[in-house]
Formats: C-alpha cells, structure tokens, sequence
C-alpha cells in the first residue's frame, strides 16, 4: 500500500493551498477582528463565492451525483490546506455537504436533482443545513417545558434454575 499522493493529488494541493494562500489567510484575520457573529459570517461569503467559481464545492460532491469528488483523500487534501489557514472557512465548505448526504442517500432522484443541482453551479454560495428535533429532548434547549410521557414500567424479572 502506498501513501504517496497521485500527481493528480499533489496538483490539488498545490492549488489548495494557492487559494488558501491568496484568500484564507487574510480572512481568518478579518474573522478574529470582527466581534459581531453576524458580520463574522457574512465575510467568509465573498470568498465561499470565489472557492465555488474554483469548482472546490463540486469537488466535494460524488460523483455520481453530478460532483467531482473523487475519494476521500482529495477532501481531505483540501481540508487539510484550507484548515491550516483558516479553520472556520472549512466548515463553511463542509456543512451544505454534509446536509445533502441524507439526500445522497436517501432522496428520490428528484429531490437529488432539486437539491444537488444548486451546489453543481459553477458561481453563487448556495447554502444548506440539517436540523434535528427531539420533541420534548434536549435537542430542543430553547423550547417552553412540557411534561415527559411517564416511563414504561420495568420488565418481569426472569430467572433460571
């Protein structure tokens, strides 16, 4: 087994880290700068933008889908690069790939086609999340207090002689 990168693999991680380089450095700074989380957000867009017309979010979607994600090596070069610069803006390129798996997995080809085709576009920042509820859980920290639905009574203890 080998552990050296492809031609293929060093040539995305030289362009990695060119576009971490020309584009991450400069903006985990303005980041750490900026106190409002709400403008901390909005200043990674510009540069999302940029990675998406790069084709790096297509990068990330498989193949099968539309994307160009070859295996998971190459996410994890690009990872790699861009989290050396700028950690946040990785998540910012992981989270909508991470909402379509169920999608991926799941979905109808329809709904494949709905909700892939957005992050497919070779400009914009499409968005996406996932969401999970609880009812009565804690998932739902913010929601008003509700009774629990009593506990099941215990099972019969069975024993053998």
């Amino acid at each position: 087994m080998s552990f050296s990168l492809s031609a293929e693999q060093e040539q995305l991680k030289k362009v990695a880290r060119q576009f971490a380089e020309a584009h991450l450095v400069d903006l985990a700074a303005a980041v750490r700068a900026e106190p409002d989380p709400a403008r901390r957000a909005a200043l990674a867009r510009p540069v999302f933008e940029k990675a998406v017309a790069a084709g790096f979010l297509k990068g990330f979607i498989p193949a099968p889908f539309g994307g160009a994600a070859g295996n998971g090596v190459d996410a994890a070069i690009l990872i790699e690069e861009w989290a050396a610069a700028s950690p946040d803006f990785v998540i910012s390129m992981a989270g909508p790939i991470i909402a379509l798996v169920p999608v991926y997995q799941a979905g109808t080809p329809e709904q494949i086609q709905r909700f892939v085709a957005p992050f497919l576009a070779a400009g914009g920042a499409p968005l996406a999340a996932m969401a999970y509820s609880e009812p009565g859980g804690s998932a739902n920290f913010d929601a008003s207090a509700r009774p629990r639905a009593p506990a099941p009574p215990p099972c019969p203890t069975v024993t053998t002689t």
